[in-house]
């Protein structure tokens, strides 16, 4: 079976807000990317925790990132654009890579602010997939090494759920064509944590681990 691989730097980014850090709501967002089988994405109960996940289930990236309320955080789990070889006039091939913009893989931007009730919270995210859609054969070459078509889509979810539940989500179109027999899954939790990072409740008590 082919595997959805995720080789990843993580860069984080906080937009700024016009508040002193002491005095927002700080969030804790912890994102997981899963692969599962096709076949399995649309007969499997969805699980409503990642510690339960079916056995063909594999966690691909967790990050995880601490943010105020009403920013934006940006999650980035990118690999190098790809190489690709090029036939010259005199039959020799030059390997070449395509420009900055095409690197490949997920980025993620969620923002998060207070909910409808203090046990509530909202959330606003974006995944951006960029992937191989194919690759242009090269003349008398059989390996796959040609020019890459890249193709970008874009995911858009607003929601609104209790703290420290697990959200689920199908995303299409990553990771390209390479990976037909696997399907993305994203799980999100938010939880409200104090300065040093610690899970809080709605009234400011740590909550056990």
């Amino acid at each position: 079976m082919k595997r959805i691989h995720l080789i990843f730097c993580l860069i984080l980014s906080v937009g700024p807000v016009l508040v002193q850090a002491d005095e927002a709501v700080q969030y804790e967002i912890d994102a997981k990317f899963i692969g599962c089988p096709t076949n399995e994405a649309s007969t499997v109960t969805m699980p409503s925790d990642p510690a339960v996940l079916p056995a063909s289930w594999t966690v691909l990236s967790a990050p995880r990132v601490t943010t105020i309320a009403g920013a934006t955080a940006e999650i980035r789990i990118l690999k190098e654009p790809p190489q690709y070889f090029e036939k010259q006039s005199d039959g020799s091939f030059r390997l070449r890579q395509m420009g900055q913009q095409y690197e490949t893989g997920i980025t993620l931007k969620v923002t998060t602010t207070t909910g409808s009730s203090n046990e509530n919270v909202k959330v606003d995210h974006q995944v951006t997939f960029c992937s191989i859609l194919r690759r242009e054969p090269l003349p008398g070459v059989s390996l796959d090494v040609g020019l890459p078509t890249m193709t970008i889509s874009k995911h858009q979810f607003s929601f609104e759920r209790k703290l420290d539940a697990w959200s689920f989500e199908h995303l299409e179109g990553y990771p390209g064509y390479n990976n037909n027999d696997q399907k993305m899954l994203l799980m999100l939790r938010i939880r409200r944590v104090n300065p040093k990072g610690q899970p809080i409740d709605e009234s400011g008590r740590l909550i056990a681990e």
